[in-house]
Formats: structure tokens, C-alpha cells, sequence
């Protein structure tokens, strides 16, 4: 049954009820001017409706961003530490995960259209893929044809911030077997600042020669932290033509 006749039919059961067709005024809100003037927690109340059919979900939209303190801390937030929350089980906390997963694979598959040749444009992708990751370092690939349109991005590791382990053998392996002769890697600094550590420089450098030697070319590496990325390529600290 479609969720709006289920809310106006509970709701017509209760016509004394102060909330009555609170739900259906959201959604009708939402549909006419998206979330424009939607406070943080009323985003949150609006989407935790399709994991809570018939509760209340304003307290949680507020619990959340108390927790948390915005938006972007919700969707930062671990499964455990969402269910932590009161009011949030496995449902909501698997939906709140949902969207910034989602976000991802549309933010690569808008970018196949375009290519990767600017350097602010290779910035502004990669801070959308890694910026989120707060707590963990990630290493990505990205796969590129001839004209350095995108065709994928793999994650080839992740752990606890610069304590990341880069298998070099076992990468350029994964590279081979995408059919692409461009590259580009992509990492974050969790707890610090976007400028190639000693170690980001070393391991680039034996990354692309490795890359040039099976005629795969390693055309740049980002570098995101603090609400910035920056392109190793750019500031010169590697090259490997």
C-alpha cells in the first residue's frame, strides 16, 4: 500500500491527533521546493519516515543532530555509533549510511561524461569521493580512457590514518586487468593536512615507474584532507613521464 494512504488512513482513525497529516504536509513541502528552508532535523525527521512508517520522527531528527552536531556528522557517523542514538535501530541507521554511499556513485557516474584533464576538476572529484572519510585512511584507483574520461574508481586499501599498507605488486595487477592505460590514485589525511608526506611521495614514484615499465601511465595522485585536496602532479612531487 503506497505509504501517504497508509499515513491518511492511521491519521483519519485519530482526527484528534495534533500531528494529523503532518507527514503528508512534509512530503507535499518537499516535493514543491525541495529542501529549501528545511531545518537539519527536519531532513533527517523527512527521510527517517521511510524506515519508521508510524512513529514520530521529529524527537529522532533532534537526537541525531544533537549527537552529532549537523547534518554532515549524521551521515558521517558509523552504523554503531547511529544505533547508539535512541530511537535508531538497524533500519534507520542502514538508510542514514545509504545516502553518502549513493552520493559516490553518482558523483562517478556524472564524471564519466567528462573528462579529468583539469586539475581543479580532478580535485573537486576525489574531495567528493574521500572527503567524508573522517576516521579512515582510503587509497582509491581511478580507471581512465585515452581522453582521461572516467570508467571506475576501485578502493585498493583502507585502515587506521598513516598506517596504511599499499601491496604495489598486487595493484598494478588490479590496473592491468581493467583494460586502462591511465591512472589516477586518490588518498585522504584523516587527521591532517593535504601535503604529500615523504612516504606519499616515495610510494607514488615507485607506483608510476612500475605503471611506466607494463606501459600504463600514472597520470596524478590527490591528496585530500582538511576540506582540501591537492594534486601531487601539480605541486611537482613526482614525475615519471
Amino acid at each position: 500500500m503506497n505509504e501517504e494512504i497508509k499515513d491518511e488512513k492511521k491519521e483519519a482513525k485519530n482526527p484528534k491527533n495534533l500531528h494529523a497529516g503532518h507527514r503528508k504536509r512534509m512530503r507535499q513541502r518537499f516535493r514543491e521546493t525541495g529542501l529549501a528552508g528545511f531545518a537539519e532535523h527536519e531532513v533527517l525527521e523527512l527521510l527517517l519516515f521511510y524506515s519508521n512508517p508510524q512513529k514520530n520522527t521529529n524527537p529522532d531528527g533532534h537526537r541525531l543532530i544533537n549527537r552529532f552536531g549537523s547534518l554532515k556528522g549524521v551521515l558521517d557517523a558509523s552504523y554503531e555509533e547511529l544505533q547508539e542514538v535512541e530511537g535508531i535501530g538497524e533500519a534507520s541507521a542502514t538508510l542514514i549510511r545509504l545516502l553518502p554511499q549513493i552520493y559516490k556513485l553518482y558523483s562517478i557516474s556524472e564524471q564519466r561524461n567528462k573528462p579529468l584533464k583539469k586539475i581543479d576538476d580532478r580535485c573537486r572529484f576525489f574531495y567528493e569521493q574521500l572527503g567524508a572519510e573522517s576516521k579512515q585512511e582510503v587509497l582509491l584507483l581511478a580507471c581512465l580512457d585515452d581522453r582521461l574520461h572516467l570508467r571506475n574508481v576501485y578502493e585498493v586499501a583502507r585502515g587506521i590514518p598513516d598506517a596504511v599498507h599499499v601491496d604495489t605488486q598486487k595493484l598494478i595487477k588490479s590496473a592491468l586487468l581493467t583494460g586502462c592505460t591511465n591512472f589516477m590514485l586518490a588518498h585522504n589525511h584523516p587527521m591532517g593536512v593535504p601535503l604529500a608526506s615523504y612516504e606519499d611521495v616515495t610510494t607514488t614514484v615507485s607506483i608510476a615507474k612500475l605503471m611506466k615499465n607494463m606501459s600504463l601511465k600514472l597520470v596524478d595522485h590527490i591528496i585530500v584532507a582538511d576540506g582540501r585536496s591537492i594534486s601531487m602532479a601539480q605541486t611537482g612531487c613526482y614525475i615519471c613521464e
